[in-house]
């Protein structure tokens, strides 16, 4: 019952026994006046910390942790926020002091024959924890303290620009350029090693986790990804998607032809020193969820839940190379190894190691999990399956605006990140929970695997190429739109921060100024809203709004995205090269996670 983590969470357990006690017999009750004094103990409980939560919500909190109310006071009083926090922590000390002397264990009470010796024990707990004279103190500092703190002046502040700039230099020095580069190769090497892993003619859809933003440090060589399939064996022509975490780790490459087993047991120590080491990728996979496929970037319907598959076991260590597109049809229950996929034009030649971990097997809890697109949160559609709309809280929202900014830094001109950004792009996990929906904490970045009977792509062109002119609105994007993942990446901001769809805000854009154009470019802006030359002066109109809220920081990054206003020339202006990497970083990467940052809260719930 007690809440973790909620400041005076010990509260609700003291109020439950004390309730407990009250109820309980007692023959000399009357006389000890027991009654009475077990409810103005808990009255006086419940009303400090009701005033505590009063002086909480003058700073915009409610049922808040500690690392919030943290938060909260660095940005109004960011002098005195290790005083206050002090106070706050001593008052959480006592309560729990009290409540392990208080509450029933996990057990429950002890059980007693007689009522008698029921009551007198619970009684004893009662006193040894309020008596007189230590009820009097406890009472006396939680007044005193909350009397003070109440008195203090506390108000909600806006994020003054010293402590966003604090922030932000704080951010500035976690780059490390080795490491950026490191995870732009190894997202390569994944994703070739899955394509080559992928020799089928199937339709595989593949969802990214973007979690840079909220791991400290974060991991070069650890990636987590759901990769989907036709679940056609079941019979319900759905789609089963595992969740699989790879890494890429130096390893020795295995034996390439057989032998027999005392050979191989004689010779280990000198097949270790002769073989050079080599980059191999190890993947965990557990199913996620299963829902019906759909090519198109519409809304997904759920489809019935599907059983785990028996899977008979695997070979300890496989020496030949294995189709990924067979792994994701029969997920392995456990951990075992399930072989290796090579990484064409390696050199030294690659391989990737794939070990299966399927941590929710058979569980129809992971059955229960759906893709839901950003734009379906962004518009705050309903879903179908809940009948609830769907939105994002102000923590969510920022924290996919950092883990967008760190994915461009590491994914941009790679496989997994295309020329434009679109809301369809975006992905969360949504999971069926008891009372409500459960939103994913990390967004998803989502990448589709082709059938290799199908045409292949056209090669990616890097960040800094333009697009042959061949209309007014290409002759533009030429001139005006130098870099398009980045403007569509700025687009994806400014939703973000204004908490609406673009076409919401074009709506809205069009609305207000309708009455300022002149009647015949008002409705040609109206019949044409989709116009390129347009959406860019929409989106430079809401860097204004930027500016007010969420402030000069994330509107500086969103400007500087949108018009690509970095230094240096045109031709070093790409992700290839380390001063753009360190400019990015700095002028967009820092400021948009120092945005998230300052924001109290978590991303582990979903309001709807």
């Amino acid at each position: 019952m007690e809440i973790a983590g909620v400041v005076l969470g010990a509260v609700p357990v003291i109020l439950y026994a004390l309730d407990n006690y009250e109820r309980a017999w007692d023959p000399a009750k009357d006389f000890w006046n027991w009654g009475e004094t077990i409810g103005m103990i808990r009255d006086q409980i419940f009303l400090q910390k009701q005033q505590l939560d009063t002086t909480l919500k003058i700073l915009g909190l409610q049922n808040p942790t500690m690392e919030e109310i943290e938060a909260a006071l660095l940005i109004s009083h960011p002098n005195q926020v290790h005083q206050f926090m002090d106070i706050i922590r001593r008052m959480d000390n006592v309560m729990n002091e009290v409540a392990k002397d208080l509450c029933p264990d996990s057990q429950g009470p002890m059980q007693f024959a007689d009522p008698t010796d029921r009551a007198s024990w619970q009684w004893r707990r009662v006193r040894r924890s309020f008596g007189k004279k230590k009820r009097n103190q406890l009472f006396s500092q939680l007044h005193m303290w909350n009397t003070a703190l109440l008195n203090c002046g506390l108000e909600k502040r806006e994020v003054s620009s010293d402590s966003e700039n604090r922030v932000v230099n704080l951010v500035r020095k976690q780059f490390d350029d080795d490491k950026t580069k490191t995870i732009r190769e190894n997202v390569q090497a994944l994703h070739e090693a899955i394509k080559r892993g992928l020799r089928c003619s199937c339709y595989h859809a593949g969802n990214f986790r973007l979690d840079w933003h909220d791991n400290k440090p974060y991991a070069e060589r650890d990636f987590l990804l759901a990769l989907s399939t036709d679940d056609m064996k079941q019979g319900h022509g759905g789609t089963l998607w595992n969740a699989m975490s790879m890494s890429i780790d130096v390893t020795s490459s295995p034996a390439t032809s057989a032998v027999s087993l005392p050979s191989m047991a004689a010779s280990t120590a000198s097949t270790q020193s002769q073989q050079p080491k080599k980059k191999s990728v190890r993947i965990l996979g557990f199913r996620i969820s299963t829902r019906k496929l759909r090519h198109s970037k519409g809304s997904l319907p759920i489809s019935p839940q599907v059983p785990a598959l028996a899977v008979p076991s695997r070979p300890a260590s496989p020496t030949h190379p294995i189709q990924l597109c067979d792994v994701l049809q029969n997920p392995q229950s456990g951990q075992s190894p399930l072989g290796w996929i090579p990484i064409p034009g390696s050199a030294p030649a690659k391989k990737v190691r794939i070990v299966a971990k399927n941590e929710q097997q058979g569980s129809s809890e992971a059955d229960r999990k759906r893709v839901i697109h950003l734009h379906s949160l962004l518009t705050r559609k309903i879903d179908t399956a809940t009948n609830q709309r769907l939105a994002l809280h102000r923590k969510q929202r920022f924290g996919i605006a950092a883990a967008l900014s760190w994915a461009v830094l590491h994914l941009c001109d790679s496989p997994w990140l295309g020329t434009t950004l679109d809301t369809e792009d975006i992905n969360m996990f949504l999971e069926n929970g008891s009372s409500s929906p459960i939103l994913s904490t990390h967004p998803y970045l989502s990448h589709n695997f082709q059938p290799q009977t199908s045409s292949a792509p056209l090669p990616m062109a890097p960040t800094g190429s333009q697009i042959p002119p061949a209309s007014k609105a290409a002759q533009f994007q030429s001139n005006q739109i130098r870099n398009m993942t980045l403007f569509t990446f700025a687009i994806r901001l400014i939703e973000l921060g204004r908490n609406l769809s673009f076409e919401q805000i074009r709506q809205e854009y069009h609305a207000s100024s309708a009455s300022t154009l002149a009647q015949p470019q008002a409705q040609s802006a109206q019949n044409n809203p989709t116009n390129l030359i347009d959406d860019f002066e929409v989106a430079e109109y809401q860097i204004r709004e930027l500016y007010l809220d969420p402030g000069k920081g994330y509107a500086d990054a969103v400007d500087r995205c949108l018009r690509f206003l970095f230094p240096g020339p045109a031709n070093m202006n790409t992700f290839q090269y380390k001063s753009f990497r360190s400019t990015f970083f700095a002028d967009v990467v820092a400021p948009i996670q120092a945005t998230y940052e300052l924001i109290p809260g978590s991303c582990a719930s979903l309001i709807v």
